[in-house]
């Protein structure tokens, strides 16, 4: 999802950076001293946690925030997850939220659930190509959203006034079952 940032980012004419411990600059969460590097010169920020619902992802981007605003940074989009989606691990991303939100920066928070793409691009695409697709999630149903539009909704609190201080709740236009998720992709349909 975050190279969909970086794209509409690039097209409204701002300077991007993107930064993974991959990449170059090199940014890892467990290890700050890649923090640095990646804030220099930056003035808003798209951000991304794989742990999000761990005591060590709220530490984490609580002291990463702080350390952009200290660095000069001006805004922060926060991906995360709805307030009812995790049970006891959303503890965690509730304090993850409000350490981004006492940081000093603008901050949005983009609350989103399933997306689209996790059945063509993550780790759904393998069990749909092998035609078996097993979850435990029974007929419960979720408004799947397609990561394009999270990635619109990024954008524009990174660019535009008026979405700081927002909780953004993102969803897909209609409720679907996995089932139903599953046979639409298999009828080669997006679901």
């Amino acid at each position: 999802m975050p190279r969909r940032v970086v794209r509409l980012l690039e097209e409204r004419g701002a300077v991007v950076r993107a930064a993974s411990r991959s990449g170059t600059p090199s940014f890892d969460w467990t290890d700050n001293a890649t923090w640095e590097t990646a804030l220099r010169g930056v003035t808003g920020m798209y951000l991304v946690h794989p742990d999000l619902g761990t005591p060590q992802a709220a530490e984490a981007v609580a002291a990463f925030a702080r350390q952009a605003a200290a660095a000069g940074a001006r805004r922060a989009v926060l991906l995360s997850t709805p307030s009812d989606a995790w049970g006891p691990a959303q503890d965690h991303v509730l304090v993850t939220e409000r350490a981004l939100e006492h940081a000093g920066l603008e901050w949005t928070v983009l609350r989103v659930r399933w997306f689209f793409q996790n059945f063509s691009e993550d780790f759904l695409h393998d069990p749909v190509l092998s035609g078996e697709v097993r979850l435990p999630a029974g007929d419960g149903k979720e408004a799947f959203v397609d990561a394009e539009d999270i990635a619109e909704v990024a954008a524009a609190a990174l660019t535009e006034a008026g979405h700081a201080g927002w909780h953004y709740e993102l969803s897909g236009p209609r409720l679907l079952t996995f089932r139903d998720a599953v046979e639409e992709i298999a009828r080669g349909r997006r679901p």
